[in-house]
């Protein structure tokens, strides 16, 4: 939390849970990871169909 432009920290104690929903550290990064490798493969996709296109229109 900021406050008057400074960062604020609250010690939350060794039982805290949090909220129904809020995803923990670990799930966070796994799904981040899985996040990064489906743009990777977006992007691989979309060179290839660039390619093929200019395949198709007679482009080398």
């Amino acid at each position: 939390m900021k406050k008057e432009g400074k960062w604020r920290w609250q010690y939350l104690g060794k039982g805290w849970q949090p909220p129904e929903g809020f995803a923990r550290p670990r799930e966070f990064r796994e799904r981040l990871a899985r996040y990064r490798a489906l743009l990777r493969r977006r992007e691989e996709l979309l060179e290839r169909l660039e390619r093929a296109g200019e395949i198709l229109r007679g482009v080398k």
